[in-house]
């Protein structure tokens, strides 16, 4: 299977578990915007590696096998931090999570925070609507950068994790951000051609 098939069968797969989830308040509005999504999920798989999408597929396919959806666990694990009242009513249909699954996503995040201050202070006019960084703003209304990717990262398998931080340490190493591949993805299918071009937009 070739990248962009990979993309797209990732985006496929997460899309349908995308509409399988009930809110605290009924179907979200993002529920029928297949457009947003696949902007969102295909410039984020835009910056991983051929490894990391091919196990991440994985992932999904042993996650059907086991009646998991992953996505619903993503936003189960985030309403810890967004709705801790409610959380306690999700917590038990969550898989337990080992203390190495946990260091691994930590270690991720503590990278991919910074990474994204940085973007968000050099094209800030693309963030002004864009979600709050770190964790401490989490709010019942909106989860921030900081959760919404540990509470993700939580879903992977150690395997895929830790082909993820292998990259990204890759990519520390070159200089280039992996949130900064995602962005320019993203605003390429939003029509602009650079970063620079979308801020200057907006």
């Amino acid at each position: 299977m070739d990248r962009q098939t990979m993309i797209d069968r990732l985006a496929e797969l997460e899309w349908n578990a995308f509409q399988e989830i009930q809110g605290i308040e009924g179907r979200a509005d993002c529920q029928d915007n297949r457009r947003e999504f696949d902007i969102n999920r295909k410039s984020q798989f835009a910056s991983w590696s051929d490894e990391i999408l091919e196990s991440y597929l994985g992932d999904l396919k042993t996650a059907q096998q086991e009646r998991r959806n992953l996505v619903w666990e993503k936003y189960a694990r985030m309403m810890e931090f967004t709705s801790p009242l409610e959380y306690p009513n999700v917590a038990d249909g969550l898989p337990l999570l080992s203390d190495a699954v946990r260091e691994l996503a930590e270690r991720i995040v503590e990278k991919q925070v910074v990474w994204q201050e940085e973007l968000a202070g050099t094209y800030p006019r693309l963030f002004v609507r864009a979600r709050s960084i770190r964790s401490r703003d989490d709010s019942p209304l909106a989860s921030s950068f900081e959760t919404y990717l540990r509470c993700e990262l939580l879903t992977y398998s150690k395997k895929t994790l830790n082909l993820y931080l292998a990259h990204l340490e890759s990519r520390e190493r070159t200089g280039v951000s992996m949130n900064r591949v995602c962005m320019e993805e993203m605003v390429r299918m939003y029509g602009y051609t650079s970063l620079e071009a979308a801020d200057a937009a907006l």
